[in-house]
């Protein structure tokens, strides 16, 4: 059987699943914001936007796992992911600064520092760094379980039932449009418009609406991390029978061909993100060593940063060498520029990991 507690080799099926992931980012990413696209466009993007709710999924599954076995280290962690969040806002700020100025796009200057909040805590420099600041509160919020004593009552009921008063709170969220909201940086648009007021009060409810729409968010992923941490849960996860695999895949394809005809659900996401996750432990079983989709997988948090400014120099290119090549885009062009920004954002990525003082800045590594 192979089961987490027991056995210390890599599970080279999440390293697989990592790397289809950061592929799925950036075809989501891919059009750029593209609304007049085929439905099998639609259909590629709804079958790859499992990325995020698999990289969510898994920091948060791994991070419970290891504070099952000793304290969690939040300062280091929090060390790891805030200089290069910081590093990467910077370097999108020049980079658009610059843009502008190239294209003669003065007026667009302004933009850049007109929500100093969406910069510093929501990752506005980029529209794909917001990850980065859920992602640090959603590992406070397992900080703060495990100082406050919460982790002892990690019951398989009481996890259960919190798992689904919190997917329900965050669903209605979604659904009455007061969620995270990525584009605004605002969290529970409708209460805000109420009670928003300009000045140093309404910086600091933006703050703790923001910090509730994040703990809405993550809560759900949390929780699911811990009911897979109970060990008889986590030995029976570790070994799945065949069918059981199958079934997961099913429903996995089955959950993104509904996104297509119907709008996501937080639900959706939340069991695409674990069932990829489970499918990746389970093919660990089956594959050995690879060191191509281990790179990748090493090199996917680097990907991450820096993969939209390739995107987008993909289509400065590539308007130059075709001119007119976007005006109606295709589903291959869409795939294309995917795969030479995949491509590229990984070289990049592995040439920068080699210089040890550029790497700690940049990818916290």
């Amino acid at each position: 059987m192979l089961n987490v507690m027991t056995v210390k080799q890599r599970l080279w099926g999440i390293d697989l699943v990592r790397g289809i992931a950061i592929f799925g980012v950036i075809i989501l990413h891919s059009d750029l914001g593209e609304t007049d696209v085929s439905w099998t466009w639609l259909f590629i993007r709804d079958l790859f936007a499992f990325a995020v709710p698999f990289f969510l999924a898994t920091s948060f599954y791994l991070t419970v796992s290891k504070s099952k076995k000793q304290k969690l280290n939040f300062q280091l962690r929090l060390k790891r992911l805030l200089i290069p969040y910081f590093v990467w806002t910077l370097i999108y700020l020049v980079y658009k600064f610059s843009k502008y100025i190239v294209n003669g796009e003065f007026s667009r200057l302004n933009e850049l520092w007109q929500d100093p909040f969406k910069i510093i805590f929501c990752g506005g420099a980029a529209f794909h760094l917001y990850f980065l600041p859920l992602l640090i509160f959603g590992i406070l919020i397992i900080k703060i379980m495990e100082v406050t004593g919460i982790k002892k009552l990690w019951t398989f009921s009481n996890v259960t039932v919190a798992l689904f008063v919190c997917l329900l709170a965050y669903e209605l969220s979604r659904f009455s449009n007061n969620a995270f909201d990525i584009e605004a940086a605002t969290a529970f648009n409708n209460l805000s418009q109420i009670f928003l007021e300009p000045g140093i009060r309404s910086v600091l409810l933006r703050l703790a609406l923001v910090s509730l729409g994040f703990a809405l968010w993550c809560l759900p992923y949390i929780l699911m991390a811990i009911l897979l941490n109970i060990n008889y849960i986590n030995k029976l996860m570790y070994d799945l029978k065949t069918v059981t695999i199958i079934g997961l895949l099913v429903v996995f394809l089955g959950l993104s061909f509904s996104d297509t005809l119907y709008r996501p659900t937080a639900t959706s996401e939340l069991f695409r993100g674990y069932i990829a996750l489970i499918l990746g432990i389970n093919a660990s079983k089956y594959l050995k060593k690879n060191n191509l989709i281990a790179n990748l997988s090493a090199c996917s948090f680097g990907i991450y940063f820096i993969h939209l400014i390739f995107v987008e120099l993909s289509y400065i290119v590539g308007d130059r060498l075709v001119p007119n090549m976007f005006n109606s885009p295709s589903t291959a062009l869409f795939i294309a520029i995917a795969l030479i920004s995949l491509g590229f954002s990984w070289l990049a990525t592995n040439i920068l990991l080699g210089y040890k003082a550029y790497s700690k800045w940049l990818f916290g590594v």
